[in-house]
């Protein structure tokens, strides 16, 4: 009975299709992602900010689905994904586990994001599906870099409504946490960043007027 409930259960999860979105904030521009996968398997990758960028997204998969894949993201033009935050890409998968991994892969890390030269941009994995890159931290681990404008959600360099509908739209989606939207630094990302937001946004506007 016992092996009757485990083919079963790896039954579904092969034939369990679904779409995951792959979410990326980076402060700089990307030129090359590579990125290992967990407990699934990647039949497919297609449109965000890859797509847009008209890179070339291949996928390959380890022997079973418990072993690991890997995804490459490159471009054969030199186009570049600008920096920001979205949807990197969005990966068709069998499977409702899986996970970005970020150690483990031959004794380095499994994510590896390139800038336009071919620099390593020592970025990291958040919420299982959410790839981060920031210039520069504080002391305390937090994304600090001199470069970035706070309340800069979307990372385009200004402080206008895009940024107040994004962050409504995490609210909203519930989206996994996530530092650059939580402007008091509480831990949670709640109608006190919106206000903070706005209030950020009416002071910059009434200081260049």
């Amino acid at each position: 009975m016992q092996y009757i409930l485990l083919i079963s259960s790896v039954s579904t999860l092969l034939f369990s299709q679904t779409y995951l979105d792959v979410l990326y904030s980076s402060e700089s521009d990307i030129g090359g992602f590579q990125f290992n996968v967990a407990d699934g398997i990647v039949i497919g990758a297609s449109g965000g900010a890859a797509g847009e960028a008209g890179f070339a997204v291949d996928y390959g998969n380890g022997w079973n689905v418990f072993a690991t894949g890997v995804v490459l993201g490159y471009s054969l033009s030199g186009s570049v994904i600008p920096a920001g935050s979205g949807v990197l890409t969005t990966l068709e998968v069998i499977g409702s586990g899986l996970c970005l991994i970020e150690y483990g892969c031959d004794g380095s890390t499994c994510l590896v994001l390139s800038s336009p030269d071919g620099v390593t941009l020592p970025g990291s994995i958040e919420n299982c599906l959410e790839i981060f890159y920031c210039i520069d931290y504080n002391e305390n681990g937090i994304c600090d870099s001199s470069e970035s404008i706070t309340g800069d959600i979307n990372l385009d360099g200004d402080l206008n409504i895009l940024d107040v509908v994004l962050l409504v739209n995490w609210i909203f989606d519930l989206t996994p946490y996530n530092q650059t939207a939580d402007l008091n630094d509480d831990g949670d990302i709640n109608i006190l960043d919106v206000v903070t937001l706005v209030n950020l946004i009416l002071s910059e506007q009434s200081i260049s007027n």
